[in-house]
């Protein structure tokens, strides 16, 4: 017999076993928009690629049957199964449009029978409706309910009062001027815009994916954000739609926006930086972006920002004809106009505008973006 050495021999550290490849994505959520294109795995961003490329033989077997009945449907769905030589349970959910009840996307999730799902994403839906330019016009993105925790600001009723004093509706939506101006980050705001715009003038209905800043307009938080969504194509005049979902990607690091393109309106927003400025869209004349210093100007700025309901009516085609000059004239800043603005204490306001066209992606109509400040009374 060996002699005996008197120690106590210990068995090694118990090691954990990697998930098998072909069960990798177990506890993971999966995104998928409603074109059924992946979003999202657990913590990895993807832009609309094949799920069946992506995902391990489990998920494909398992997880993707369940979450195309959901997208078929809108009904949340979960149930355990047999698979691999195990019991797994498996969950598939819908987001759905506050407009239209249908799936604009699917989260869905596997994992060994009993052991419990981690936390779902903070994901919401959005629909954006733009009606033709007019007096009757709507540019307006309802939410669902979800996409104000993605956010992190108030649900609808007491949002909604609390910015614009209406009272809570069976939809909840935000005027499209007024959320681009208060809910994205400053600096932001021209990309968010640019992106709009790529919806309205789509020819297709291609994937756009952005990712980008959003503020809470009542504490200034800021959260990373990433939208995902689809334009609608219409014949020209009519309504147009651009359907998605923004998700919460403040533990991620955001891929590379590669649809943005907005160089020229920081360009223009720089030469103007050190005034008062704000950005109008000359085919709906609404106000989308104002910088802080035009705030301290004390002119009120309603939900719509529609200048006709801003500037007074005997100043609106000066208004209007200095626009139409800085859009002939992109990059040069027209001579300065005077004209009378409503003042947050219900008098008006004489201020002084001068403006730069801007171009949209395909040309015309522009966008301006224009100096402002105080004009004295007396010589206006």
């Amino acid at each position: 017999m060996p002699p005996t050495t008197g120690r106590l021999e210990l068995p090694g550290p118990r090691m954990t076993p990697a998930p098998s490849p072909d069960r990798r994505h177990q506890l993971q959520w999966v995104v998928l928009d409603a074109r059924f294109h992946l979003l999202a795995v657990g913590d990895s961003l993807y832009r609309g690629v094949s799920p069946r490329a992506t995902l391990d033989p489990a998920a494909r077997r398992i997880l993707l049957p369940e979450m195309g009945s959901v997208a078929g449907d809108g009904k949340p769905r979960q149930r355990n199964v047999e698979a691999f030589n195990r019991r797994w349970t498996v969950r598939a959910l819908p987001i759905l449009g506050a407009v239209s009840g249908t799936p604009l996307a699917m989260l869905g999730c596997y994992g060994p029978e009993g052991t419990p799902f981690p936390p779902r994403p903070s994901i919401g839906s959005w629909e954006w409706k733009v009606t033709p330019p007019g007096p009757d016009q709507q540019v307006r993105t309802y939410w669902s309910d979800e996409l104000y925790d993605v956010y992190g600001i108030p649900k609808p009723a007491a949002a909604a009062q609390m910015l614009s004093g209406r009272a809570p509706d069976t939809l909840s939506w935000w005027e499209g001027p007024q959320y681009l101006d208060e809910l994205v980050a400053d600096h932001d705001r021209p990309q968010m815009r640019r992106i709009v715009d790529e919806f309205l003038t789509a020819s297709t209905d291609a994937l756009y994916v952005h990712c980008f800043t959003g503020r809470n307009p009542f504490t200034g938080e800021l959260r990373k954000l990433r939208m995902a969504g689809r334009s609608e194509v219409s014949e020209p005049g009519e309504t147009t739609w651009f359907r998605g979902t923004t998700l919460n990607i403040d533990h991620l690091s955001p891929d590379q926006n590669d649809r943005v393109g907005a160089r020229d309106y920081l360009d223009a927003a720089l030469a103007l930086s050190r005034e008062a400025m704000i950005g109008i869209d000359t085919s709906y004349e609404h106000i989308y972006l104002t910088t802080g210093a035009f705030a301290q100007l004390g002119v009120r700025l309603p939900p719509s920002r529609w200048l006709p309901k801003m500037c007074h009516h005997d100043d609106l085609e000066t208004l209007r004809h200095m626009l139409k000059q800085a859009g002939e004239r992109p990059n040069d800043i027209t001579e300065p106009v005077r004209v009378r603005f409503r003042s947050t204490d219900g008098d008006w306001r004489w201020l002084e505008m001068a403006g730069t066209g801007v171009r949209r992606p395909t040309g015309e109509p522009y966008h301006v973006l224009c100096r402002v400040s105080p004009a004295d009374p007396a010589t206006s």
